[in-house]
């Protein structure tokens, strides 16, 4: 101790485990939204969900892998066409949260754009909660839309 360091005090964190665990948690989020929003795989779901999993939307809540599946596909039916993209992607430990940006197209043709924040805790590499908060749907000028998607659309 006579050179000033401390070895093992309890209140030392590991930073390069905790980087590592985010880095793994926003792989494990940016995956779910490809493989269930972008390729519809939704048995996949258990890959990314846990049982117990649940979504906060709009002053409501869901809960259970089952019921999230609900909502997904009631969403893809309504809009087939529906692009997620994850504009931000941020984590803190075992939290990640996502900046999206949401395009479709209504059965009038009418193209808009959502904006939203998805807040996601991990638990052992599976999503147990998710609360998401959106802005009112804003209309897509017609020379700015397009059907093909950005680099990052999920």
């Amino acid at each position: 101790m006579g050179n000033g360091v401390i070895i093992g005090f309890p209140g030392v964190r590991d930073f390069d485990y905790e980087i590592a665990e985010e880095d793994a948690n926003m792989a494990t989020v940016q995956a779910f939204y490809d493989r269930i929003w972008r390729y519809r795989d939704l048995p996949a779901l258990k890959d990314f969900l846990a049982d117990d999993f649940t979504l906060h939307r709009n002053h409501e809540h869901w809960t259970g892998r089952d019921a999230m599946e609900s909502q997904i596909i009631i969403t893809q039916m309504n809009y087939p066409n529906l692009q997620i993209t994850i504009d931000e992607i941020a984590a803190l430990r075992q939290n990640v949260a996502c900046q999206l940006s949401i395009r479709f197209t209504t059965p009038s043709g009418d193209q808009y754009r959502i904006r939203g924040l998805n807040v996601c805790r991990l638990e052992r590499d599976l999503i147990v909660e998710s609360a998401v908060v959106y802005k009112p749907p804003e209309p897509i000028p017609e020379s700015t839309s397009t059907d093909t998607p950005a680099r990052n659309d999920i």
